[in-house]
C-alpha cells in the first residue's frame, strides 16, 4: 500500500440492508457492491449505475462518502465559499444527482438560489426524497437539448456559478455541450468542475508560458479564462488506493 492509502471497510451494516464491498481491484467504472436486504434478497450494484444506487435510500452516501471518503463536494465548496465571500450567490449545478454537493454548498456558503440539472429522473426523485427543501428548481434535461424556454430562464437567473461536481470527470457530460451552457452565464460568473487526472489531456492543452489550461475547443477558450487548478484526492478505490482528480476554476470573460 502507498503512503496515501487507507483501510477500507468491506462490510457495512445499516438498519435496512448490509453492503458488501469486494476486496479485489476493479477499474473505476466497473466497481460494484452487493446489497443484502432484510427480506433475504440481494442485488449487485455498480457504483456508476446511478438509477439503482439512488433508488436505495442512503446507499450512495454510505459507499461513496462514508466508506470511500469522497471529498470533491467539500473541496469544490471551499473554492466557491472563497470566491463568493459574504455575498449571496446563485448557482446552477449540472449532474446534480441526489443533492449531496448542493447540501454541502448550502450548509457552508451564502446560497440565495440553486438550480439542479440532471438527465436522470431517478436522481431528481432521490433528491426530492432525501433533501426535499434543498433545490429551488430541479430540471430533468440533457444540456445539449435544452428547450428555448429553459435557456431563457437560465439567462434571466444570472447565475454566479456553474458547477459540475464529477459529471465531467468520467465524461458523463460531453465537453462539447459546455459552450452552450457557458454562453448562458453573465460576465464574471465562475465555472467550477473536476476531472480525473488521467483524462485531463483529453480536454486541455497546458500553456507552457502561463501554466494555464486551455480547452481543446476554441469556442470555450473564447468564453472563459483559467483562474485556478489543483490536484487532489477525489476518493479511494476498494483497495484503499487514491483516485487523483484535478479541480478547475474558469471565469467568464
Amino acid at each position: 500500500m502507498s503512503s496515501k492509502s487507507i483501510d477500507i471497510q468491506h462490510r457495512i451494516i445499516t438498519d435496512d440492508y448490509t453492503v458488501e464491498i469486494p476486496e479485489d481491484y476493479f477499474q473505476q467504472t466497473e466497481e460494484y457492491v452487493i446489497v443484502n436486504f432484510e427480506d433475504n434478497t440481494k442485488k449487485q450494484v455498480k457504483l456508476h449505475d446511478y438509477t439503482t444506487m439512488y433508488s436505495v435510500p442512503g446507499l450512495y452516501e454510505t459507499v461513496i462518502y462514508d466508506v470511500l471518503k469522497c471529498n470533491s463536494h467539500c473541496l469544490l465548496t471551499e473554492h466557491i465559499k472563497f470566491l463568493g465571500g459574504k455575498k449571496k450567490i446563485r448557482v446552477i449545478e449540472l449532474g446534480a444527482g441526489n443533492g449531496v454537493f448542493a447540501e454541502e454548498l448550502k450548509n457552508n456558503t451564502h446560497v440565495d438560489y440553486i438550480m439542479g440539472v440532471d438527465i436522470n429522473p431517478i436522481a431528481k426523485k432521490a433528491a426530492m426524497r432525501d433533501r426535499p427543501e434543498l433545490y429551488d428548481d430541479y430540471l430533468i434535461s440533457d444540456i445539449a437539448l435544452l428547450k428555448e424556454s429553459t435557456i431563457k430562464t437560465i439567462r434571466e437567473k444570472k447565475f454566479d456559478f456553474l458547477v459540475i461536481p464529477s459529471a465531467l470527470a468520467l465524461a458523463h457530460i460531453p465537453v462539447k455541450s459546455l459552450s452552450k451552457i457557458i454562453d448562458m452565464l453573465p460576465k464574471n460568473a465562475h465555472f467550477v468542475f473536476n476531472l480525473k487526472r488521467k483524462i485531463v489531456s483529453d480536454f486541455f492543452f497546458k500553456c507552457p508560458e502561463s501554466g494555464c489550461f486551455l480547452f481543446k475547443e476554441d469556442e470555450i477558450n473564447d468564453q472563459v479564462k483559467n483562474v485556478h487548478h489543483e490536484e487532489y484526492i477525489h476518493r479511494y478505490n476498494f483497495s484503499g488506493e487514491p483516485y487523483y482528480y484535478m479541480c478547475f476554476i474558469y471565469k467568464k470573460i
